[in-house]
């Protein structure tokens, strides 16, 4: 029987967070350090008191981390406050295959937006103080969503990232086996997210293991994972 660890993580995605106050190095590391130890899989949650900060800080992307833009690289969380440097990782990422979520604040994100819509429609997340400060938003209403708490947008990235690689597993060049990767790390996302907004995505987590089962039934041996006998819909998986 093979045995397969979450810790084995590696993403295919990254989250980009452009804001003036939230790029700047050393300010708000406690909520950088929320999503970014929360959006990588290969470590604990921060809000389970065991992520090491130091682990996180990865560089990537060299090619675009020289410069006076001030920025703070953590492994698949990478952090602006210049317009231009956002759009340029942006498009740079997704031209490797890179799954791009954006986190923009309202009082700078409307150039990028306008930018990007097209290319990020449905991963785009408006993270502000006032929900109504920014009419800007209206014109792009059908491609992001607007926040104006931090639980709220972390949770509801870590659940996209979760959809993302629940539709991932059923590509047609997809191998049994990578699929069921997925799958599991698809729940681990909506897992991660529950444990910030206590909503419990049962249908997403059941779909997850009907497609786990399935898969699994393709194989001639069961692969297990270490999550295999967490219950995701009970209170004593977010306690």
């Amino acid at each position: 029987m093979a045995e397969w660890k979450i810790s084995d993580f590696q993403p295919g995605f990254v989250i980009a967070w452009l804001d003036a106050n939230m790029g700047q190095p050393n300010n708000n590391e406690t909520s950088k350090n929320e999503l970014a130890s929360s959006a990588n899989l290969s470590c604990t949650p921060a809000n389970e008191q065991f992520d090491n900060i130091n682990y996180l800080i990865q560089q990537t992307f060299t090619d675009l981390s020289n410069g006076p833009v001030n920025t703070l690289i953590k492994d698949v969380l990478r952090m602006f406050t210049d317009r231009q440097q956002c759009i340029d990782f942006v498009r740079q990422s997704l031209t490797v295959g890179k799954k791009v979520f954006l986190i923009v604040s309202g009082s700078i994100g409307a150039p990028v937006v306008r930018e990007l819509y097209r290319q990020l429609t449905g991963c785009i997340y408006v993270f502000c103080g006032d929900r109504n400060a920014h009419p800007w938003t209206d014109e792009y209403s059908q491609h992001l969503e607007v926040y104006d708490d931090e639980l709220g947008v972390f949770a509801n990235v870590l659940s996209d990232i979760g959809i993302y690689y629940l539709q991932k597993h059923g590509e047609e060049t997809c191998s049994a086996i990578d699929a069921i990767r997925y799958l599991h790390w698809a729940r681990q996302f909506f897992y991660r997210a529950r444990r910030l907004d206590g909503a419990k995505r049962e249908e997403y987590i059941q779909m997850v293991d009907d497609a786990i089962q399935e898969r699994q039934n393709s194989l001639p041996n069961y692969i297990e994972f270490d999550d295999d006998k967490m219950d995701f819909t009970s209170q004593e998986a977010i306690d």
